[in-house]
């Protein structure tokens, strides 16, 4: 398990996040290195959510399971998905 992408929720009109904590970003890539890392291993993932930001914008948990271990990833997302009550927790309404 490990965060879906490295930053919370930023402006739909930025193109991508430019920093991390005091590390430049260059690329549309680092940002979501978190995610493309994991596919790379070819083995089943999915993210759930996991809560909100102090500013109540969603955050995402990924997690990653064994090779061909498709059901049994989807059945332990909705496992904690359903236990810790993360699914009835809305973000924010975005400012139109």
């Amino acid at each position: 398990a490990c965060p879906t992408v490295a930053v919370p929720p930023y402006p739909v009109d930025q193109r991508f996040p430019t920093h991390i904590g005091d590390t430049e970003l260059t690329t549309y890539i680092d940002w979501m290195f978190l995610t493309f890392v994991l596919s790379l291993t070819g083995c089943p993932a999915i993210s759930i959510p996991c809560g909100l930001t102090q500013n109540g914008l969603p955050v995402g948990l990924q997690l990653l399971g064994k090779p061909k271990g498709d059901y049994d990833l989807l059945a332990a997302a909705k496992l904690l998905e359903t236990e810790l009550g993360f699914a009835s927790q809305m973000p924010i309404r975005p400012k139109s």
